[in-house]
């Protein structure tokens, strides 16, 4: 009998043997016995203050720090934390709902390299101690369709300054979007900070843990939308001419290329 508590039922999911499926895409790792889960801590704040490596890892763990930013159900914290056992993984996500299916699939797959957290990703890299991350990762960033929003979007200057920052000599940032403006912009701002390299449709990311990564990617992939890819690499920068270059960047201010539906408009006006 199992001794988790029940998760809301997710018609988009169903599980075949020891395989979950979501919208048809086996999601990563087999389902193990139960006497085989592991133990993994519900998601927690952020600390306050200075985050530090040893901070924010997982008990037992050593490796180099991997961050699944906006983690979503966590198809990405998953995929790479049971491929790289070696490294260590953050989850970070607004959402707590998204974290418990996550902590939920990650102990039934028997995962010890991951912790979860309730937060922003503009807080945590901003706080990030320097040179903790070895890698980056934030799928599907918001565009904020919404007139008035563009300052919600992730990747302002001050975000990407912190990202370099965060990240190790050779650490990577990895972004995928299927906003065609967003990835405009992305594609004018990251090379002031990093070496980039934008993933042509057939191209696998360099870590080659394949896709998807998310459910925006299986969701954008069943209408037919675009998907734009980048895998930037840390420049070799001093921090001052990292500054003065981070200073000259343009800010993400561009018109959104999709209109908000009728629900989202009645939840912006208080409408039930």
């Amino acid at each position: 009998i199992s001794t988790m508590r029940p998760m809301p039922t997710d018609r988009s999911t169903r599980v075949v043997g020891d395989v979950e499926l979501e919208l048809d895409v086996p999601i990563p790792g087999r389902i193990l016995p139960e006497e085989q889960w592991t133990a993994i801590a519900k998601a927690a704040p952020l600390p306050e203050g200075d985050l530090t490596a040893d901070l924010l890892r997982a008990a037992g763990t050593t490796g180099p720090l991997v961050f699944d930013l906006g983690c979503g159900n966590g198809r990405f914290s998953l995929l790479s934390s049971l491929a790289r056992p070696e490294l260590s993984h953050i989850a970070l996500e607004s959402d707590d709902m998204h974290l418990r299916y996550l902590r939920r699939r990650a102990r039934q797959r028997g995962v010890t390299n991951l912790r979860l957290f309730m937060g922003e990703a503009e807080d945590l890299v901003a706080r990030l101690a320097p040179g903790a991350a070895a890698e980056l990762h934030t799928y599907h960033p918001q565009p904020y369709h919404e007139p008035g929003h563009a300052h919600r979007r992730l990747f302002q200057p001050a975000f990407q300054l912190a990202a370099f920052a965060a990240l190790c000599d050779g650490g990577r940032l990895c972004v995928q979007t299927d906003s065609k403006p967003y990835a405009h912009y992305l594609r004018q701002a990251l090379p002031a900070l990093f070496e980039v390299r934008e993933l042509n449709d057939g191209d696998d990311w360099p870590d080659d843990l394949g896709r998807p990564r998310g459910r925006r990617e299986l969701v954008s992939t069943e209408k037919g939308l675009r998907i734009w890819r980048f895998s930037a690499v840390k420049r070799a920068l001093s921090d001052e001419d990292a500054k003065v270059r981070a200073a000259r960047l343009p800010v993400p201010d561009f018109t959104s290329d999709r209109k908000m539906t009728y629900h989202r408009r009645k939840r912006l006006r208080g409408g039930s």
